[in-house]
């Protein structure tokens, strides 16, 4: 079965290697490269299918998200009937499509997925409300990972605190260093890999939204961060925690939180 290369924007880990042994671009094997990037399984967010064969990316969090504008009951039954309609969306393109993608609900799931040959399509959803502090615990129940991405220093914190499993920081950097190319996003793994350890680093984007890198500007374009990973002298196993490795045991002990959901 294939690693799974899971790209979640960002799932602030860490890949424990010493940095001291990369390799040059010029004598690195490309051959090499090809076949890490295919044993891993890649996860990234805001991707199309066609995208997805091209890079080589096995599966992706598709995002339920409307923009939210008077607090006011028409406005607000508008912005449910926006998030219902992409969630359905995102069904109907696994029940046209049912032998290149299925709808993942767990981490079983999602390895079950790859090792049958389909992507993997995650359903993420954005935004809370003032009930956001009773929704972390709901949200636990339920076993559903709380991404704390977009939030205010404040609201970081308060999640946190609040949180009985780990959270994931996706569409999120280091503030310390900038973005811009496939080299600057390695360079900040290696810099939270210091911080925090093997544990705690992933790869993401947010193409939709004027997102994306030099080098990695699309999903079809993702083996070039296993191409600088393998460069810097990273094995095949960090490589396959840093693409969905870690991300698959957030999503694991998040799930050890849930509860009966029959009734939901």
């Amino acid at each position: 079965m294939k690693r799974l290369t899971l790209t979640i924007c960002t799932v602030l880990a860490a890949l424990a290697l010493s940095l001291a042994h990369g390799q040059s671009s010029s004598s690195l094997d490309e051959a090499r490269v090809v076949a890490v990037h295919q044993a891993v399984l890649a996860l990234d967010e805001h991707l199309d299918q066609p995208k997805m064969e091209r890079g080589g990316l096995d599966a992706a969090v598709f995002t339920v998200f409307a923009w939210q504008q008077a607090r006011t009951p028409e406005e607000d039954a508008k912005v449910v009937a926006i998030g219902r309609e992409k969630l359905a969306a995102i069904r109907r393109m696994a029940a046209w499509y049912p032998s290149k993608i299925g709808i993942a609900k767990s981490a079983d799931e999602l390895i079950a997925l790859n090792a049958a040959g389909r992507k993997a399509a995650v359903i993420g959803l954005l935004n809370a409300t003032q009930l956001g502090r009773a929704l972390v615990t709901r949200l636990h129940d339920l076993g559903v990972i709380i991404d704390v991405s977009q939030l205010s220093s404040a609201a970081f914190e308060q999640t946190v605190a609040r949180s009985r499993a780990p959270v994931v920081a996706s569409r999120s950097a280091v503030r310390a260093l900038p973005k811009a190319t496939v080299v600057d996003l390695v360079d900040t793994i290696d810099y939270v890999v210091k911080l925090v350890g093997v544990a705690h680093v992933g790869i993401s984007s947010d193409f939709e939204h004027a997102g994306g890198i030099v080098g990695y500007g699309n999903a079809s374009e993702a083996i070039n961060i296993t191409r600088e990973l393998l460069r810097r002298g990273y094995n095949d196993v960090e490589i396959g925690k840093v693409w969905s490795g870690n991300w698959i045991r957030v999503l694991r002990e998040v799930e050890k939180l849930r509860g009966d959901t029959s009734n939901d």
